[in-house]
């Protein structure tokens, strides 16, 4: 993407394409290791990382709609930048175990279609922008991602001398190991059941862009 055609987007645009370029840095700091037993900084750096990119995802469509014109390429370039954050994150996800490989491959899939789709509509010059159910089933991705990191994060948290001797013994803890899984599940099987009812949405209202 030339460096002049980034100057000319507008702040909304910009920030999206901001979402894009620090996709890489989440999955390098999600990847990395520290040293055995060292309080792995690596992940809570990547779980603010992630955080300031879903965050990102708010602030450039409240800023579109209320202080510039939405544009058709912001239309495209949300919900695919949006798309690959999810997808990073699940990747990154399924490798560490903390989610199933088949709602990742069910959500990542459903993504992939409505992917295509798109750019197959934007080759007929038309741009299908992201439906509210859409946008619901990106909020809730979000959610779904950042509580797994979250918990994470928290875990490595309770390695550090004064905030570990705290509350690693506190109720609070307890009730967060006992519910860390069965509601990061909860909130993946979900996600993967709204993708599947939004994608069916997309198609039924844009099923004449694969006729075309």
């Amino acid at each position: 993407m030339p460096f002049s055609f980034l100057i000319r987007l507008n702040v909304a645009n910009k920030i999206s394409v901001f979402r894009i370029l620090i996709i890489p840095v989440f999955m390098f700091l999600f990847i990395m290791k520290p040293e055995p037993g060292a309080v792995n900084y690596y992940m809570i750096a990547a779980w603010l990382v992630f955080i300031v990119a879903a965050v990102s995802d708010l602030v450039d469509g409240y800023y579109a709609r209320n202080y510039e014109k939405v544009t058709k390429f912001g239309k495209l370039i949300d919900p695919i930048a949006d798309k690959m954050l999810v997808t990073a994150a699940l990747l990154c996800l399924v490798e560490s175990g903390s989610v199933s490989s088949w709602v990742a491959f069910l959500i990542i899939g459903r993504d992939i279609a409505i992917s295509g789709m798109r750019i197959i509509a934007a080759a007929h010059g038309n741009i299908i922008a992201a439906s509210p159910l859409g946008k619901w089933k990106t909020v809730l991705q979000l959610t779904a991602i950042i509580t797994a990191l979250t918990f994470y994060s928290f875990d490595e948290m309770l390695k550090m001398g004064q905030f570990a001797g705290a509350v690693s013994q506190s109720a609070a803890v307890v009730y967060y190991r006992f519910y860390e899984k069965p509601l990061i599940d909860a909130l993946m099987y979900i996600s993967a059941l709204i993708s599947l009812v939004s994608g069916y949405d997309y198609f039924k209202k844009n099923k004449h862009v694969i006729k075309d």
